[in-house]
């Protein structure tokens, strides 16, 4: 390190990420829970405030990425990662700056174990989701409206709320096939959101 400011302010930075990356964390686990509560109805919401913590995450992320590269510190033509910065700050600064890399690196880990456990989950919805829907539409009568099913893991998957005010049989077929329509694009938003969190980049530096 250049100096013992630039090592405080890219342990600054590194605490702030670490925060917002908690932050992601949590969303996810919440995710995770209302896909095994079988609490479609609040999933897309769940998704969009995963992607909002994962925006305020990248933006440390760059503010980070400036500050390693104002810290003079050799990479051997790469980014250097934060065990490199670590052994060049002076003390206790070096100690500080592993114990960010520990942190952090279990708190990617177990993000995106949750990520992988979500997908699995909104699969096994976009089945479930499919399956009713052919039943649907090759019935020649409305089923019963569907209120949860199993994955293969025993999880309870919702796939429609039952409403029992409706006024005709077609309405009730319309508003159940919208239902699944829904479910299986918002179990879809799932998926996407868990690949999108990703980080190989945070992974080469905590390496």
């Amino acid at each position: 390190m250049t100096s013992a400011a630039a090592v405080c302010d890219l342990a600054e930075l590194l605490q702030r990420e670490h925060a917002l990356l908690d932050a992601v964390r949590f969303r996810f686990v919440e995710t995770r829970l209302l896909l095994e509560a079988g609490e479609e109805r609040y999933l897309a919401r769940a998704t969009a405030e995963v992607g909002e913590a994962r925006s305020l995450a990248c933006e440390v992320d760059l503010l980070r990425a400036a500050s390693v590269h104002r810290s003079g510190v050799s990479g051997g033509g790469r980014t250097p990662t934060l065990l490199a910065l670590a052994a060049a700050a002076p003390r206790p600064w070096d100690g500080i700056l592993v114990d960010h890399r520990e942190g952090m690196c279990a708190t990617v880990a177990e993000i995106e174990a949750v990520g992988a456990a979500n997908a699995h989950l909104a699969r096994a919805g976009i089945s479930a989701a499919a399956e009713a829907l052919d039943i649907l539409l090759s019935s020649d009568r409305v089923p019963s409206p569907l209120r949860a099913v199993e994955d293969g893991a025993g999880s309870v998957i919702s796939l429609v709320s039952p409403r029992t005010d409706l006024a005709s049989e077609d309405a009730r077929r319309d508003e159940m096939e919208l239902s699944l329509l829904v479910a299986e694009r918002t179990y879809q938003d799932v998926i996407t959101t868990a690949a999108r969190l990703r980080m190989p980049a945070l992974r080469r530096f905590l390496q």
